[in-house]
């Protein structure tokens, strides 16, 4: 796989660990206010600390925001737009020797509202939430 893909090993997956980053996990929102981030940070001590890799992501989309194939299409650029700016993240949480549990997500953006999205248009928010994900660490 390529340097910027993102392999199965990164994607958070699994009712314990969403439950774990959506009840401890800190949160805060884009520029604009477009996206939000929800993070949490493992030591080395947590139960749901293993192995590399040091950061999990997944996009969510809930169903409110539109009908399928625009949330589909929201999650596939959420993904993209990560994979390219992964890497401002994962050399810190190494560095640190901490994993990271990160959620990205639309708070203020719809089918309605936007009917046609864009990777140009979701990369600078993805951006702004990791460089702010980078100076918490």
């Amino acid at each position: 796989m390529h340097g910027n893909g993102l392999p199965r090993e990164e994607r958070l997956s699994g009712r314990i660990l969403f439950n774990e980053l959506f009840s401890r996990g800190r949160g805060f929102l884009s520029e604009k206010e477009q996206f939000r981030a929800v993070y949490l940070f493992l030591n080395s001590d947590s139960n749901f600390f293993s192995a590399p890799p040091f950061v999990q992501f997944a996009p969510v989309v809930p169903k409110k925001c539109g009908k399928a194939f625009w949330r589909n299409r929201v999650k596939r650029l959420l993904k993209e737009a990560y994979r390219h700016e992964k890497a401002i993240i994962t050399e810190e949480c190494k560095a640190q020797n901490r994993k990271l549990l990160l959620i990205i997500m639309p708070v203020s953006i719809s089918q309605k509202k936007t009917p046609v999205i864009t990777l140009q248009e979701v990369q600078p928010y993805v951006s702004g939430l990791l460089q702010k994900i980078k100076r918490i660490v």
